[in-house]
């Protein structure tokens, strides 16, 4: 019985030594240890980690095409302007920090010639006499996440500009936010110093969205074919809201107090819809027709001394209805020649569907 057993025994440990041999000489075969060269660099360089070029002081000029971050507050101690871009395709990221100016200085962030594609982001800009950004050299700008405050101009945008989650508080005489044709300004807070002062001013052939403005002589005004929506203007001195020929004015809402304002002026062919007024100044308009077409529906008025009025014999052929006046004095104080839905008439009396509801 021994002798198979130790055959067995036999049988097995040549295959295991068999088996070591086959994987040595595998091993053997795998090539030469040696190797090839010296090691190359595994690190990435500095460049590599943070491709983008640091702004350390002011003042600053972009000459290169690229992107451009701050890495500290930076103040300008003297005359001049704070970050001068001379190039296109520039992106300008103030990395959460501020640029600080000073009673002798220009502009925060300006440009010099016509350029292309700029983006500026994520940062305040506090005390440039003359603006905060002055983009009106690019064509193609876009402005986010930027506060701007003490300028004579806060944000300023040529042709095709784009601004939006900013907010510009502005000293008395200043315009906020003034963009050219075929812009877009969405999400912003414009705070006015009271006289001589605009929130924003918008060319022609562009768009106004989700905006507030307060403390201005004339929240919002637009050129041409203009659209305004979702805004909030309050404590304006003179117009809340002005809409260029063409404009539209849609589910707005608008607060004042002062005397003899104007809530709504409107151009030519301009359109005002679905919108809240209350004015309780003496001799003040909730809404003023200074021109032909206009079309007048659905909003609601309060307070005011005159809810719908016009400027003379030029201002006729509008069309007025379903809008609603709460309030004790004249819903409608205009000149002949206008589509007017059927006479004002208190609210539970009116039995037409085009009604103007109202003392």
């Amino acid at each position: 019985m021994s002798r198979p057993l130790n055959r067995i025994g036999w049988i097995l440990a040549a295959a295991l030594a068999l088996f070591m041999i086959a994987t040595f000489a595998g091993v053997v075969r795998g090539g030469p240890l040696d190797p090839s060269g010296a090691p190359a660099p595994t690190m990435k360089t500095l460049h590599d980690v943070e491709p983008r070029m640091a702004i350390a002081s002011l003042p600053f000029t972009v000459s290169v095409s690229g992107s451009y971050y701050l890495t500290a507050n930076l103040t300008l101690g003297g005359a001049g302007n704070g970050i001068t871009i001379d190039a296109d395709e520039v992106t300008l990221d103030l990395n959460g920090f501020a640029v600080v100016g000073n009673p002798s200085a220009g502009s925060a962030i300006t440009g010099v010639t016509p350029h292309d594609n700029w983006t500026i982001r994520n940062g305040s800009i506090r005390g440039w006499p003359t603006t905060g950004i002055d983009g009106s050299s690019a064509l193609r700008l876009l402005v986010e996440h930027v506060m701007v405050s003490g300028s004579n101009r806060g944000i300023v945008a040529g042709a095709t500009g784009i601004v939006r989650d900013v907010q510009v508080s502005s000293p008395a005489g200043a315009t906020g936010i003034s963009l050219g044709s075929f812009s877009q300004l969405d999400r912003c807070i414009v705070r006015g110093s009271g006289a001589n002062t605009t929130g924003i001013a918008i060319g022609d052939d562009s768009t106004v969205t989700s905006c507030s403005v307060s403390g201005n002589s004339i929240g919002i005004v637009s050129g041409t074919n203009t659209r305004i929506s979702d805004c909030v203007a309050t404590g304006f001195l003179v117009v809340g809201i002005e809409a260029g020929p063409s404009s539209s004015i849609s589910s707005c809402s608008l607060n004042a107090t002062n005397t003899g304002v104007l809530g709504l002026r409107l151009f030519a062919g301009a359109v005002a819809t679905n919108n809240r007024i209350e004015i309780s100044g003496n001799n003040s308009r909730c809404i003023m027709l200074a021109g032909a077409q206009a079309t007048i529906r659905q909003n609601d008025m309060y307070t005011c001394p005159f809810a719908i009025a016009n400027t003379g014999p030029a201002a006729g052929s509008n069309t007025i209805y379903q809008n609603t006046y709460h309030g004790l004095g004249n819903m409608i104080a205009l000149l002949g020649g206008n589509d007017i839905g059927p006479s004002p008439s208190f609210a539970g009396s009116a039995t037409s569907p085009w009604a103007n509801i109202g003392p």
